[in-house]
């Protein structure tokens, strides 16, 4: 080629690489925001290399020989189907197939075809001896060259194709964005795939240069006229495989199409996938759970699965329509709610501690608070349950003009039987009396020990003697004492 082309070209291939510099630095810089960024990455890091090193070879610097910057242009070359894959796996929400291991093995043939390269003076696994003095693109060669072009234009086939059904999945507004990727990978495909056919081999052009340029150009237009590092899709991974539930989908033959990554801790099993079963075969796993109906209406069902450690589950069975309304299949999404089950039962249990805690202090209570109005000797009412009861009933007694007897007893010469028989017996004689007046009183009337060996009887007439639930009351609620309840003929 003549010096006037040779400088239009690597003009060219430099607009390009700077191009797909900037890509690589502004997909970099939102690496932390966007998924796929990092891929994006990687992918315009492959163009700027083999660009950038194309351009310098078509001018006049440093060159130690004939082949040193086309040699150089297989660092990006090698690894740009690749990272085109992988970008197209995360940008169609696939990022469950992009592990380490993964990009691994993808990343063996291009590293093969380096090794190829580099020791083919040695042994001419790549060039096969017939690369051409003065040529810059290489149309034949040995069985590293071929094996690597097979294997890359295999790999962006894929891609392509994986991009493509995007168009048709993903909502309108990211159709222009996944457009101009297209255009911008589908160039490089095709001028090469023209160069392999010999038409421009005869003519004398190598049109890699504009095919870079355009693939750059197309990847700028993506982002700042598509928004396309601001506005991407989210995941499948973002809203299927990283939500916290096991989420199955099923046509209308109750086949599961879909599971994500949480279903398998149903199984407690890594290697058992649900996909392509029917959901009685999964139910299985699950017997205690209820039969769905499977149909318009959504379902909700708790169940367990028992065992060591039992488990608890919420099973929700929400219908998918169609546009037209017509059942299309149903999502299953099964909960582990063995926590918030754990939890209620212990509330409950600590519910249950706390009554029968209150029903016990109650209880006490109710022995203070008859111990405070009886007597711990005999067991009668004492003075303080006296004195409470009459402060209001005498008022009003008197005010209603009801009758109220009284009988003070005591004991003749009690102090002698204490002298001769000693306090024990006195106490005996004390509660003999006691029981004597409580087995022959009426229940209406109020047995009360005054004081030492003395007693008192309060009788109230037959026709106050619903005055014994207001006299209770009183006893019970010591220094708050309500009246007792009268009624009068």
């Amino acid at each position: 080629m003549n010096p006037n082309a040779n400088l239009f070209y690597s003009l060219l291939l430099f607009v390009s690489g700077s191009i797909s510099l900037l890509v690589m630095r502004v997909a970099w810089k939102r690496r932390r925001e966007i998924s796929c960024a990092l891929p994006i990455a990687a992918y315009a890091l492959t163009n700027t290399i083999w660009g950038l090193t194309y351009a310098i070879h078509w001018t006049n610097f440093y060159r130690p020989n004939e082949y040193f910057w086309l040699d150089m242009t297989y660092l990006g070359v090698v690894f740009n189907s690749v990272s085109f894959l992988v970008f197209a796996l995360c940008y169609s929400g696939w990022r469950d197939r992009l592990s380490r291991r993964n990009i691994f093995l993808l990343s063996i043939i291009p590293m093969m075809t380096l090794f190829f390269l580099w020791t083919d003076p040695w042994l001419g696994l790549f060039f096969a001896g017939k690369r051409q003095i003065g040529a810059s693109l290489i149309y034949e060669g040995g069985f590293g060259f071929w094996l690597f072009i097979i294997y890359t234009y295999f790999i962006i086939l894929i891609s392509i194709l994986i991009i493509f059904q995007v168009l048709f999945r993903y909502p309108k507004k990211y159709r222009g964005q996944t457009g101009m990727i297209l255009l911008g990978i589908s160039f490089p495909i095709g001028i090469n795939l023209l160069s392999f056919s010999g038409i421009f081999l005869m003519l004398g052009l190598d049109l890699t240069p504009v095919a870079f340029s355009l693939t750059g150009l197309f990847f700028a237009i993506a982002i700042f006229r598509y928004d396309f590092l601001d506005l991407m899709p989210i995941s499948r991974d973002l809203i299927f495989e990283s939500h916290q539930d096991a989420i199955f989908t099923l046509d209308v033959k109750k086949r599961i199409i879909d599971a994500n990554q949480r279903s398998k801790e149903i199984f407690e099993s890594e290697d058992i996938s649900p996909v392509g079963r029917r959901f009685e075969e999964i139910k299985a796993y699950f017997p205690e759970a209820p039969n769905p109906v499977f149909g318009l209406k959504e379902e909700r069902f708790d169940f367990s699965l028992s065992g060591l450690y039992p488990r608890f589950f919420e099973m929700i069975v929400s219908p998918m329509k169609k546009k037209t309304g017509a059942l299309g299949g149903h999502i299953l999404t099964i909960r582990n709610i063995t926590v918030q089950k754990e939890s209620e039962l212990q509330l409950l249990t600590a519910n249950q501690q706390l009554k029968a805690q209150l029903a016990e202090i109650e209880e006490l209570q109710e022995k203070l608070r008859e111990e405070a109005i009886r007597d711990h000797l005999t067991g009668l009412y004492n003075r303080r349950y006296l004195h409470e009861i009459l402060s209001h009933a005498l008022p009003r007694a008197k005010r209603e003009n009801s009758t109220i007897s009284f009988a003070l007893l005591d004991i003749d010469h009690f102090k002698q039987v204490n002298d001769n028989y000693g306090h024990a017996i006195g106490d005996e004689a004390l509660v003999s009396l006691s029981n004597f007046l409580m087995e022959n009183a009426r229940k209406e009337d109020a047995l009360c020990r005054f004081g030492g060996e003395e007693f008192l009887v309060v009788f109230w007439a037959h026709h106050n003697l619903t005055h014994r639930n207001g006299l209770k009351n009183g006893a019970r609620n010591l220094g708050q004492v309500t009246p007792p309840t009268w009624t009068s003929k």
